[in-house]
């Protein structure tokens, strides 16, 4: 059975996602019978089949004067799902790289709060990465908890 998941990358709504499924769990039909399958109502499930028909995903043949709707072929849904997968890391990408611009420009001092043994580690590796030579940092902790004290002895050695 597809995974749901596997369809929401494509883009698409969960209604969507679970017409594309009977499609192509249950094979081509009409709007009512995928409507009575789902227990939609009609005029959702056209609406739905538009959409998926106007994305790519779906089509249709008009047999005695109906509309049996289909899904695209396998290998289709898979170029599709790669162009997607392409095209977030490209947005991801750009979006990093916009975030680091900004972050270059501003000059002015920042802080950040942290919580937990994830939550220091990460503050610690950020002050390692980003510090540049007789440039000051100041930190700030309240408690080590008990429990992870003797992580925390091993973890900071790596800094100093």
């Amino acid at each position: 059975m597809p995974q749901k998941k596997s369809f929401s990358e494509l883009g698409i709504t969960d209604t969507e996602s679970k017409v594309l499924e009977s499609l192509v769990m249950d094979g081509p039909a009409t709007g009512s019978k995928i409507a009575g399958r789902l227990g939609l109502h009609k005029s959702v499930t056209y609406f739905v089949l538009e959409q998926l028909t106007q994305k790519g995903l779906a089509s249709f043949v008009v047999i005695n004067k109906k509309r049996q709707y289909r899904p695209i072929d396998s290998e289709t849904l898979i170029t599709k799902l790669q162009e997607r997968k392409k095209e977030f890391l490209q947005n991801f990408e750009n979006t990093v790289a916009s975030i680091q611009t900004v972050k270059q420009k501003r000059k002015s001092p920042s802080f950040n709060i942290f919580e937990g043994w994830e939550g220091m580690k990460t503050a610690l590796h950020d002050i390692h990465k980003t510090l540049k030579a007789k440039e000051d940092y100041f930190v700030f902790a309240v408690d080590v908890p008990e429990k992870i004290f003797p992580r925390f002895r091993r973890f900071i050695r790596k800094f100093h």
